[in-house]
Parts: C-alpha cells; sequence; structure tokens
C-alpha cells in the first residue's frame, strides 16, 4: 500500500453506531452492523474478520478502502452466508502491508494463535477453580528482588533500583519459592500463585526468558501427596478444557493413576548405570564410558553427566509411556528439598513428564534451616559471592512447618493441550 493513500484517509471517526454483533452470530437475513479488519478486499468484494471469524461482503457503492482497514459495516445477511453491505465507514486505515505485522502472526496457520489463546484462557480459568475447590487462596509475591537466587543452573535478570537513598541491585524472580516458602511460616497452610518468570539465557522450542508459572504448597505434605494433586489437576483441565480430542486423552484420563519411576530406575533401564553409586564425577564418567555413552567428555561436570543421559538416554523412553513422574533425585540435584527418609542420598524431588515434556517440578520442602543454609553456601562457592536472602533464613529459623510443593509451567500445558510445536505459538509476545 502506498503511504499518499494517507491524504483521503485523515479523519478517524470518533465513536462507532449501536448494534455490533460479532461476526459468528450473524443469522440468515440478519440486519446487522459489523466491525473488524478487511482481510480482503477488490474494492466490491472481500472478507471481514473479528475475533470470533470472518464473513464475506459485497458492496455496490463507492467506497476507497484497502485490504487491512478497519472497518464499519451495515446490511443484510443473505442465504449464501454473504453480507450485502449498505454502508461502510472506515475506522481506521491500515498504513501498510499485513504481511509481516501481528495480525498476520496471529491468524496464520492451521490452527491460530488466536484460538490458542481462547484454550489458554480457558485453562488459567481452570487452574484457579480446581484451586478454589480445594480451599487454596491465591496469593501474589514480589518479581523484584534483593537477593540472587542460589541455583547454580539458573541465571538470574539483574537490574538497578534507585532511590533517595542510593542505588541498589535487584532481579527478576526466577520462581516465586522463596517468598512462598515464607508465608508458609506466618500460617498459610494452602495456598497458590499463577504469574510471570523470569530465567535469563533460555531460549529454544520450549523456553522463553519471560514464561507463566503456576506454583502451590500444602502444608503437611509430602511429595506423595503433591504428585497426587498435580495429577488430579491436569486431568480436570482435558477433560473440562482440552476434550476427548486430544491424542493425550486417554493417557491423561483414562489410565490414571500415573506411572511413578525412579530416577535410580530410569538410570538403570535405560542408561545401563545404577546413579545411586556414583556421586562423584569421575565415578560417573567412568561408568558412563563403561555403558557406551559416547556423548560424554571429559570437560563435563557431574551435573552435565547427569542432564546429557537423562537428554538422550531417558527423556525419550518417557515420551512413549504416556504421563510419568520420574522421583527420588541426587541429593546435590534438590537444593531446596528434603532428603529421603532412611537414605540420604536421594531427594524427595520429583518431575512430571507429559508427552516427553518436562511439565512440572516439585519436592517435599526442606525445612531445616541450618541445612538450608549450608546448601546456600555451597551453591555461592560456586556461583561466586552474592548475598543471600536472610529474610527467607531467618523465617526457617522460626520454624516452617513440613510441606510438598510443586511448580507447573503453564505455557508447555497449553502447548500440550493445543498441540503446539513451539512455544511461540502460545505466548502473545515471545521474545524475538
Amino acid at each position: 500500500m502506498e503511504f499518499e493513500t494517507l491524504d483521503r484517509r485523515t479523519n478517524y471517526p470518533s465513536r462507532c453506531q449501536g448494534g455490533h454483533i460479532p461476526v459468528s452470530a450473524v443469522a440468515i437475513h440478519d440486519q446487522v452492523v459489523l466491525r473488524g479488519r478487511l482481510v480482503e478486499w477488490n474494492g466490491r468484494r472481500g472478507e471481514l474478520g473479528d475475533q470470533t471469524g470472518r464473513i464475506r461482503l459485497n458492496y455496490d457503492g463507492d467506497a476507497s478502502l484497502c485490504t487491512g482497514d478497519i472497518v464499519e459495516v451495515s446490511g443484510i445477511s443473505e442465504a449464501d452466508g454473504v453480507i450485502r453491505v449498505s454502508e461502510v465507514r472506515c475506522l481506521a486505515p491500515c498504513l501498510r502491508d499485513l504481511a509481516g505485522g501481528d495480525w498476520l502472526r496471529f491468524h496464520e496457520g492451521e490452527t491460530s494463535l488466536i484460538e490458542r489463546l481462547k484454550v489458554r484462557s480457558r485453562i488459567l480459568s481452570c487452574i484457579r477453580h480446581f484451586f478454589s475447590e480445594r480451599d487454596y487462596i491465591e496469593v501474589e509475591t514480589p518479581h523484584l528482588l534483593n537477593y540472587a537466587g542460589c541455583e547454580e543452573h539458573i541465571e538470574q535478570f539483574e537490574t538497578t533500583y534507585r532511590s533517595l537513598k542510593g542505588s541498589a541491585s535487584l532481579y527478576l524472580a526466577t520462581s516465586p519459592e522463596l517468598y512462598m516458602k515464607r508465608l508458609l511460616g506466618v500460617g498459610l497452610e494452602r495456598f497458590y500463585q499463577l504469574g510471570r518468570c523470569f530465567r535469563n539465557g533460555e531460549r529454544s522450542s520450549q523456553h522463553n526468558p519471560e514464561f507463566t508459572m503456576v506454583e502451590w504448597y500444602q502444608a503437611y505434605a509430602s511429595y506423595e501427596e503433591i504428585m497426587e494433586e498435580t495429577e488430579a489437576l491436569v486431568a480436570s483441565i482435558w477433560s473440562k478444557v482440552v476434550g476427548r480430542e486430544s491424542p493425550l486423552w486417554k493417557s491423561v484420563v483414562e489410565e490414571r493413576p500415573w506411572r511413578r519411576i525412579s530416577v535410580r530406575e530410569a538410570f538403570e533401564q535405560w542408561v545401563g548405570v545404577d546413579i545411586g553409586d556414583h556421586h562423584e564425577r569421575e565415578d560417573l564418567y567412568r561408568a558412563l564410558q563403561t555403558a557406551d555413552f559416547t556423548s560424554a567428555v571429559s570437560s563435563d561436570t557431574w551435573d552435565d553427566l547427569f542432564n546429557k543421559a537423562l537428554l538422550e538416554k531417558i527423556e525419550p523412553q518417557l515420551a512413549l509411556i504416556g504421563p510419568v513422574f520420574l522421583y527420588d533425585y541426587p541429593i546435590k540435584l534438590g537444593a531446596m528439598a528434603k532428603g529421603k527418609e532412611g537414605d540420604g542420598r536421594w531427594a524427595e524431588r520429583a518431575e512430571l513428564y507429559l508427552a516427553g515434556t518436562e511439565l512440572a517440578n516439585g519436592y517435599t520442602e526442606l525445612n531445616d534451616p541450618v541445612e538450608q543454609r549450608r546448601r546456600f553456601n555451597h551453591a555461592r562457592r560456586v556461583q561466586g559471592e552474592r548475598p543471600l536472602d536472610e529474610q527467607f533464613l531467618e523465617s526457617m529459623e522460626r520454624a516452617i512447618p513440613p510441606a510438598g510443593g510443586m511448580a507447573l509451567g503453564v505455557d508447555r500445558l497449553v502447548m500440550l493441550a493445543t498441540e503446539a510445536s513451539s512455544i511461540d505459538d502460545v505466548l502473545t509476545f515471545p521474545m524475538s
């Protein structure tokens, strides 16, 4: 579209006529007023689109319009599904080609982003309804933190806060975990948070640096009860929102309870290594070499070796068996999880995999302040000296009850629900 067309379309109407109905609600022989975008237009014929769909237009008058314009049309719907337009007004001219813009991204493809956003909205409502029925309360905690996290493999966004008192470094929350566990210490026993989290350096088909997570805690529960609750939540979403057409319907809804496999069992079965006997880097490296795991290299840390074996050998097998909880991780991979009673080599940690996608991560929460400080200090030695969240540690020293907690990635859940291949397909504006 040439920009000189601006000269003839400079008056934007300040208000619209009444009686607008959505395109999807038009019935035969209705007298209608419709508003939307001209997704196609050749001067007399075209299509009008709104959030609910598209409808064809026929117009015998004289209108200086272009494809992409936002218009208001009045007319009568005919039997062939066409609006016979009697009057048309341009509400906002389109000054650029739609190709490459937001409109095309939201509408193109077999399943449009708008349709996925509708499913996403229903899923968010279902999550809130699920927890409300179980007497959870919804909470909100800060996104800006005055401390850096102590998780070795997660990088935070850092910013500078300026006030009359000076300036200080602040960090965007990678999860609401520490604040939520503080709420356990003041008497909240069943609560959840549905909101945004931020992690730097993470971008892939399943990662966006800004993402949505639902995290919840139940006092006096363990990871076993939390696994049961996670299963009930996801099954409820499939029953109430996703429906039987989903290829995951049978495994998610009908084949309950879901399978549970310990990390030790998974490594023995699919890697050929007893991970419980290899706590040191050199031991695990030699064991993987013996098992002909060729991806292991001499520069890998213990965590690198574990994650490579998990990604390459175990996760593809989990994708074949429907929803499954992988549980009892090595204690060094449960920074805020309670050690397993009777065998301190393991942490009471569980992760949910659905269709091979890591969907949720939870613990029996560590509530020993001495052990928690020791683990934080160990992480600081690895990451570099950063201030600890002393307010969190002080709340633990005042005693927080035993509890179970789980964090579930909402964006990935919507991906699975809508059969999307990338997280970009379920986000309004992903990071470019």
